[in-house]
C-alpha cells in the first residue's frame, strides 16, 4: 500500500532539520582527525585512537538517530492533536465514566426476589463450610 502524496512545499521546515542532522553527522565522520588515523594502517592494527574515534563516530550516529526519531514522534503527536485526536480522548473518557456510574446505579438500585438461594453477605459469615458431598 503506497503512501499518500505530500506536498514538499507543506514542510520546508522538516526537510531542512533532518538535513543539517545528517550533514553535522557526516562532518564528524569526515574529520581530518579520522582522515590522517584511518589513512595507512593494514587489518587488525587499530590502536586505542583509532578505536576511540570510531566509538565517538558510532556514539554520534545513535544520537542522531535518536534525535530525528524524537522529532518524528513530536510531530506525529504534533498532527494528532490538530486533527482532534486529543479532544477524542476526552470525549471517550467523559463517555467511559457516565457509562460506569449509570452501571454503578443500576447495580445500587437492584431489588433481588426472596428466595432460598438469595442470602446477603455479612463481613462477620467469612467462614467456610465443608460439606461432605
Amino acid at each position: 500500500m503506497a503512501g499518500y502524496y505530500r506536498n514538499p512545499c507543506q514542510m520546508p521546515g522538516l526537510k531542512v532539520s533532518k538535513l543539517a542532522c545528517i550533514e553535522q553527522y557526516l562532518a564528524r565522520l569526515t574529520s581530518p582527525g579520522l582522515k590522517e588515523l584511518c589513512g595507512g594502517q593494514r587489518r587488525g592494527e587499530a590502536n586505542a585512537e583509532q578505536v576511540l574515534v570510531d566509538a565517538s563516530a558510532a556514539s554520534s550516529a545513535y544520537t542522531g538517530k535518536a534525535r530525528l526519531e524524537e522529532e518524528r514522534k513530536t510531530e506525529v503527536l504534533r498532527r494528532w492533536r490538530n486533527r482532534g485526536g486529543e479532544a477524542d480522548r476526552l470525549r471517550t473518557k467523559e463517555r467511559k465514566a457516565r457509562k460506569a456510574r449509570r452501571e454503578n446505579e443500576r447495580l445500587k438500585n437492584l431489588v433481588l426476589q426472596d428466595a432460598p438461594n438469595q442470602a446477603i453477605p455479612r463481613a462477620s459469615s467469612r467462614v467456610l463450610v465443608m460439606h461432605d458431598w
